[in-house]
């Protein structure tokens, strides 16, 4: 079976293991890692990098594993992980998602790839609180279209319902107006 056939089955394999960074809440981003076994002896994995924070998913994909290239794969992840639930991986991905939308967000392209190894069909339990206090909080990333971002948010930023942190350019200070 290829592995886009195994992907789209994946709520059909038995979860092996799931993964998230161990500073997730602090820092407001988190790495989570599941891993479903294939029958014929591989993984499937399902990655996502999630903005618990504000923006939901930022990027996903899967892929297929021999055993032994599991452990070093997780091994590369910059941030320590530590094993969690099922359950709670899904509510980590799911209830992120469901955050940033009430802010005008939606998941990165590449999640609609590999959403299948989470049930995002399947209704979830919210087990966390996203955002920091409760209201969304941008941190610039490399990748962000930063000037997209913060236009979408202005309106809870200037009703102080938001928050943002965003990169300087050679210590200049980043005004709200110059984004907005």
């Amino acid at each position: 079976m290829s592995e886009r056939e195994l992907t789209k089955r994946a709520a059909e394999l038995p979860v092996r293991q799931c993964y998230i960074s161990r500073t997730w809440q602090e820092r407001g981003l988190a790495q989570v890692v599941v891993l479903r076994q294939v029958p014929d002896g591989t993984m499937l994995l399902g990655a996502y990098l999630v903005d618990v924070f504000c923006l939901g998913v930022k990027n996903a994909f899967s892929a297929r594993l021999k055993n032994d290239e599991v452990r070093p794969f997780l091994d590369q992840c910059p941030d320590a992980l530590q094993e969690i639930p099922y359950e709670d991986a899904r509510s980590v991905i799911l209830g992120a998602i469901e955050f940033a939308r009430q802010f005008g967000f939606e998941p990165d392209e590449s999640w609609k790839a590999s959403n299948t190894l989470v049930e995002a069909h399947r209704l979830f339990t919210p087990r966390f609180n996203f955002g920091k206090d409760g209201q969304p909080l941008y941190i610039q990333g490399p990748q962000d279209d930063a000037r997209k971002i913060m236009k979408r948010l202005a309106p809870f930023i200037r009703e102080g319902s938001a928050h943002y942190i965003a990169a300087a350019d050679e210590g200049d200070e980043t005004d709200f107006d110059e984004w907005c």
